[in-house]
């Protein structure tokens, strides 16, 4: 089953005594992207970047810059190229930007923009990652973290850390709880790692939201003993660490929500009888909606299975 996803890049202009309107970035309809728009991230300088299935004039996968004025190809005269789809992408405090993917032939990829040139984050095996790679994030220290699909040697999908020169799997390999596709990656100012998982217990699919404290591995499941029902995708976190988290999960309505963790417990963000989000997992729509600043928005609106 594949998943296409189907993302809006928008940018909601707000000012006070005028009523907030979508406007496309660059104008509209000035969109020259010939596929969907997967990931994006801003960096220090307010830079936009964007990638995904859309590809340059040599049909090969590129990240797309917005300066505030103009969209440009980042790295377009560099020799070395994104070699499949984009899923993720982050930038760092030192400029530099990080985008992971799936090669056409299977195996993922992560590839660091140093100002200059396309760098690919190879282990010392050239075997890293054996899958794609889905979602990153980067500490204040500037370690870069990695989700996806991709394996260790007991089949369980992990948390791969790069600190500059190597990757390295958080956790050992006989203690994670982390078995399944990694979707979202997120870190909290304490330097937490959060990811979604899922487990098999009882012949069922458990899904959670799994909590890296540097140390070891947790389940957020909380004195409420919220039970997920289907798939996480995102985990958002404010400044002040509060965890929201989306995806296909339901609550007794049938309706899919967004589910805020205080600490201690779970939420649903609202009440079982007001959710407007509709959808669920027999209609295969997801929610993934991340607030960057107080004017653009990144949505990812729908996904079709095929």
């Amino acid at each position: 089953m594949k998943l296409k996803l189907l993302y809006l890049v928008v940018l909601l202009n707000i000012s006070f005594g005028a009523k907030a309107q979508w406007l496309e970035v660059g104008g509209t309809n000035t969109s020259k992207f010939n596929g969907n728009i997967n990931a994006s991230t801003i960096d220090f300088k307010n830079n936009l970047y964007v990638g995904g299935s859309f590809t340059n004039s040599k049909n090969k996968s590129f990240i797309a810059k917005w300066d505030g004025k103009s969209w440009s190809e980042l790295g377009a005269t560099s020799l070395n190229f994104l070699p499949g789809i984009i899923y993720s992408i982050v930038a760092d405090t030192f400029g530099n930007i990080y985008v992971g993917g799936l090669h056409s032939y299977g195996y993922g990829y992560v590839y660091k923009w140093d100002g200059t040139d396309w760098i690919k984050l190879n282990d010392s095996y050239n075997t890293f990652p054996n899958s794609g790679v889905y979602s990153l994030v980067v500490d204040n220290k500037g370690n870069l973290f990695a989700g996806g699909s991709f394996s260790n040697n007991k089949n369980h999908c992990y948390v791969a850390k790069w600190d500059g020169f190597n990757w390295s799997e958080l956790g050992s390999k006989s203690d994670s709880i982390i078995h399944s596709t990694i979707f979202t990656l997120n870190i909290d100012s304490h330097g937490y790692i959060y990811a979604n998982s899922s487990k098999i217990f009882n012949s069922n699919y458990i899904n959670f939201v799994a909590k890296w404290d540097g140390n070891n591995w947790s389940e957020l499941i909380g004195a409420n003993n919220l039970v997920l029902n289907y798939f996480v995708d995102y985990i958002y976190i404010d400044k002040y660490d509060s965890i929201y988290t989306c995806g296909n999960f339901t609550n007794s309505r049938g309706n899919t929500y967004i589910a805020k963790w205080n600490g201690n417990i779970w939420r649903e963000l609202g009440s079982a009888s007001d959710s407007i989000l509709g959808g669920g997992s027999n209609h295969g729509t997801r929610l993934a909606t991340m607030i960057v600043d107080k004017k653009i928005v990144f949505s990812q609106v729908g996904i079709s299975k095929i």
